[in-house]
């Protein structure tokens, strides 16, 4: 599975989690509106680590001397 794939589904995750928790009333909804620019925080934290990641794979990394 891709990382898009694993990062929709934790959100959706978090999403059905929070939903759950206000109809339990634990939280409310109104509480949590006002930290939506915490969301666009994260994503765009998660972009750059994402993009500062070498790439892991035979190309990458030192070669082997010749023989």
């Amino acid at each position: 599975m891709s990382r898009n794939g694993n990062f929709g589904g934790i959100v959706l995750i978090l999403i059905g989690v929070l939903l759950l928790l206000a109809n339990l009333d634990f939280i409310h909804i109104r509480d949590l509106v006002r930290f939506w620019p915490l969301l666009l925080i994260a994503v765009g934290v998660r972009m750059v680590l994402r993009d500062r990641k070498p790439n892991s794979g035979p190309a990458s990394g030192p070669r082997p001397p010749p023989t």
